[in-house]
């Protein structure tokens, strides 16, 4: 199920989204948290199990600030849009997609509810942020599946196949050779709003052939590698020269290998000069006295479906720390929940008043 909900202002404006998901990764391990992960224990001023900052508090959050600006009898201009999904962990298909495909999905600008804040000890990883960040620009993704064949030997060497075949070990250390060597070029290209392209492997699988009917069939690798664009890069020359270099193996080694495109997605990018930066930023200045930094993260996020597909100028942004998405002891600070509501009803009422 995915909801969406439709507030009409008393008289005619922007149409405004906020945007949230209701959907978590598992516990994983829960052996490996020091609470319930799904007791909503509130200790330490904060409260602790999965989905607390992804994403079901940030609902609350978006929900209270409307309601609060409801009872203070705040009037509304053009119409306010909640959108809480279930599908966006493992991808979307269920969830954002299918609404864009449902055409469900419009408006003249957006937010995207999720905590922004990344703390010193993960900043290697967000090289561009700050410790409150509005997110306007996120990377892209190619993911293929590569299935490596090895080359069955001659009928009359059939007793001695490690001297006259190639297996698909063979085949695809030759592959993850070329693509190491892409990888080197790859991972040097530094985006100034998302940090980092990168290319690497995800899994390799081997499968034997052993019930084969054919004498010395040696079965198949699957190599499953990504593809990190950033915003400064085109995602179609990107694949290009992924497939490029799968080719030459090809070429070079005389065999044929199975490309499968798991996933394409754009990447995201909104100028800073929308109306709903300068709106977030004003909120956020208002309720802790420091402007965030206008930047990008270096991963993908559900904001890439309204921005590239439904054409609605998006940001992401909120309190709470970015390191406890998908982590054991996931938990987020109670104050971090007030200001993030406070900061979401003056920008609704930025927005629509």
């Amino acid at each position: 199920p995915n909801i969406v909900a439709t507030y009409k202002g008393s008289k005619p404006g922007p149409r405004f989204l906020c945007y949230s998901h209701m959907d978590t990764v598992p516990e994983w391990d829960a052996s490996k948290w020091s609470v319930d992960p799904f007791g909503a224990e509130i200790k330490d001023g904060k409260i602790w199990g999965r989905g607390t900052c992804d994403h079901k508090s940030e609902i609350v959050c978006l929900i209270t600030a409307f309601e609060t600006l409801k009872e203070l009898g705040t009037e509304f201009a053009g119409e306010l849009v909640l959108i809480h999904d279930s599908d966006e962990e493992q991808g979307g298909t269920k969830g954002m997609k299918e609404l864009v495909k449902r055409n469900l999905v419009h408006a003249d600008l957006g937010l995207y509810a999720c905590t922004t804040q990344i703390s010193e000890d993960s900043r290697e990883n967000f090289p561009t942020c700050g410790d409150v960040n509005i997110v306007h620009a996120a990377t892209g993704i190619i993911t293929y599946k590569l299935t490596v064949p090895g080359t069955e030997p001659h009928p009359r060497y059939l007793m001695n196949l490690e001297n006259s075949s190639f297996t698909p070990g063979d085949h695809t250390m030759a592959l993850l050779s070329k693509i190491n060597s892409l990888a080197e070029e790859v991972n040097q290209k530094f985006d100034e709003k998302t940090g980092h392209a990168k290319l690497w492997i995800n899994a390799i699988d081997t499968i034997s052939h052993v019930e084969s009917a054919r004498p010395g069939a040696m079965g198949v690798c699957e190599v499953t590698v990504s593809r990190r664009v950033t915003p400064s890069e085109d995602v179609d020359q990107s694949e290009n020269e992924l497939l490029q270099v799968i080719e030459a193996v090809e070429k070079e080694k005389n065999f044929t290998i199975q490309k499968q495109l798991i996933r394409k997605r754009p990447t995201t990018f909104v100028s800073e000069e929308s109306s709903i930066i300068q709106t977030v930023k004003k909120a956020a200045k208002e309720v802790d006295g420091s402007e965030p930094k206008v930047t990008g993260v270096p991963a993908l996020t559900g904001m890439g479906w309204f921005v590239n597909e439904s054409k609605i100028p998006m940001v992401m942004f909120g309190y709470g720390n970015l390191d406890f998405h998908h982590c054991f002891d996931e938990h987020i600070a109670i104050s971090d929940l007030v200001k993030t509501t406070q900061a979401y009803a003056m920008i609704m009422k930025e927005t629509l008043s």
